[in-house]
């Protein structure tokens, strides 16, 4: 199937004009593609069972290429994110997908990584020193086979709503330097956009 053929049947599936910038742009100028192989909003199931879609999808026998196209005004409003909103969505967006299990972090001390895991534990102690807040991914303090989140006091305003008790039980997703405290794997957070909630 031809580029001119494939366009006439697809292109009212594009959810927005970067999809169709990039079909034109992009997809189009790759001479060898047959378009017979390119599925657009193709259809599957997250893994939390959701039906989702994905832009585009190159499939040749039993090899997909998955290609999500992202804009910096996806939502054709005209306003789109602000130019660090929209970086800050795509280094999240990005740092998630290679993120290590909290319980492997113990090996990276003085590394700087991205961990994921389920918080056990939130705790704010405004009387101590610091005016700590502790999120502990995997088991509750005083369990050493844990792994802490922190966020000093002078820094917890600039998080708002993302820090509550309400984090229990939630995956996030934090990126930062691995310090090794008494045994117990830490991450000092010093600013919101390196703490994710997927």
């Amino acid at each position: 199937m031809n580029f001119k053929t494939w366009w006439h049947h697809n292109q009212h599936q594009f959810d927005s004009r970067y999809e169709e910038l990039f079909v034109v742009n992009v997809l189009s100028q790759i001479t060898d593609l047959d378009f017979s192989t390119v599925r657009a909003q193709y259809p599957f199931k997250d893994l939390d069972g959701r039906q989702r879609y994905c832009d585009f999808v190159i499939k040749e026998g039993s090899i997909r290429i998955a290609i999500e196209v992202d804009g910096y005004d996806k939502t054709n409003s005209g306003r789109g994110m602000s130019h660090d909103q929209f970086v800050d969505w795509q280094r999240r967006q990005a740092s998630c997908r290679h993120a290590i299990p909290w319980s492997e972090a113990k090996t990276k001390n003085n590394q700087r990584v991205t961990v994921e895991g389920v918080v056990a534990e939130y705790r704010y102690m405004p009387r101590i020193k610091g005016q700590p807040t502790w999120i502990n991914l995997g088991a509750k303090y005083p369990d050493k086979n844990r792994f802490t989140l922190i966020i000093w006091g002078n820094k917890r305003d600039a998080f708002g709503s993302q820090l509550s008790a309400a984090l229990t039980g939630q995956t996030v997703c934090a990126t930062g330097t691995v310090k090794i405290r008494e045994g117990v794997p830490q991450l000092v957070l010093y600013s919101p956009q390196n703490l994710l909630l997927p």
